[in-house]
């Protein structure tokens, strides 16, 4: 299961596409080439390489074989290929989809790594303020019992809340539920965790205007990668829609393949989608006149640029509130914690 879901990661398919690229320019038989990529790759790669190579020795095409690996391999890859093989050019649309595996992941990569800083500082914290108040906070209050001292107000706040609710328990819960979310995490993979929290985030307000921008990239991206491949519009609309979730493509997407297959132009469908802006638009319009997909890969690399500085926006106050909150967190703890021994001591010094 972890090899599988090892494969089916942007960053896997990008290695396999580039080592393909780079063997194919070395002059190297697709078949020949295919034999030393299965000593190269990792172990889970090789079976797949088996039944490739295997298939091309019997005179089936590449893109064909890889059709029986469609939960690895996208539509988009598939057809690629198959352009790549029609037209002598497969080393250069491995390199092109070396690119787009490479490219694909990195801004939802990037939102998960910063976040994961504050996630352990959290995860640490709650296990932190678990074994002081299971472990230490009880022989505290019941040795100020037995003295018959007044408990102190923090203290006696913290007793309160630990009977009322039992904030043990609650905080038990809390690291369960992470441990188990990461056994969940590793098991199913990088990529359908990434889809769940994408969906959550984006119904976020906070969010949705970056989860938006990245739909529009995820798709304008992929449609360059098919137009410079040599597809027409159309091929390019329809297979960049695959890529898009369901529901996003259900939403926004809907009519606009249909409208493509009717006649209208890409900017003029795009303009009725609320998610695509003037500028995008304009940018579209400035390609349909002048046939060059540059300018769609100018237009991508605008949009990641402004999701990537509004990711670092929305870090740079969340970070600071999440590490302040906790520290505030575990300051009141080790307050209910010190002031009764603290005040023991007094007690005895006088």
């Amino acid at each position: 299961m972890l090899g599988i879901n090892l494969l089916k990661t942007d960053r896997e398919k990008a290695r396999f596409f580039l080592m393909l690229n780079v063997a194919l320019r070395s002059g190297l038989p697709l078949y020949k080439t295919l034999t030393i990529m299965k000593d190269s790759l990792p172990y889970y790669w090789k079976d797949i390489i088996v039944v490739l190579s295997e298939s091309l020795r019997r005179g089936y095409s590449l893109y064909q074989t890889m059709g029986n690996f469609k939960d690895v391999f996208e539509g988009i890859t598939i057809k690629l290929i198959e352009v790549g093989e029609s037209t002598g050019k497969l080393d250069e649309i491995c390199l092109y989809l070396f690119d787009f595996y490479e490219t694909k992941g990195k801004v939802v990569n990037k939102l998960f790594s910063s976040i994961s800083y504050p996630l352990f500082i959290i995860v640490f914290a709650l296990i932190i303020a678990y074994i002081v108040l299971n472990f230490v906070f009880p022989v505290v209050t019941t040795m100020y019992n037995e003295l018959g001292f007044k408990i102190p107000f923090i203290t006696q706040v913290f007793k309160n809340i630990l009977d009322l609710t039992s904030l043990k328990n609650i905080l038990i819960s809390l690291v369960l539920f992470l441990l188990i979310f990461g056994g969940i995490y590793v098991y199913l993979g990088k990529g359908k965790m990434n889809y769940f929290f994408l969906s959550i985030f984006s119904s976020l307000p906070i969010v949705s205007g970056i989860y938006k921008k990245y739909v529009v990239s995820k798709f304008l991206y992929s449609l360059v990668l098919c137009l410079k491949s040599g597809l027409t519009l159309s091929e390019a609309v329809k297979l960049s829609l695959q890529l898009l979730p369901q529901r996003i493509e259900q939403k926004y997407f809907s009519k606009v393949y249909k409208r493509i297959l009717e006649g209208d132009k890409l900017s003029k469908v795009l303009k009725d989608i609320p998610i695509f802006s003037r500028v995008i638009i304009n940018f579209i319009a400035s390609y349909e006149e002048t046939a060059k997909t540059e300018i769609i890969d100018k237009l991508v690399n605008y949009l990641n640029f402004e999701i990537n500085m509004e990711i670092d926006r929305i870090l740079i106050v969340i970070e600071p509130l999440l590490i302040t909150g906790i520290s505030i967190f575990v300051f009141f703890i080790a307050g209910a914690v010190l002031m009764p021994i603290i005040g023991i001591s007094m007690q005895f010094v006088q």
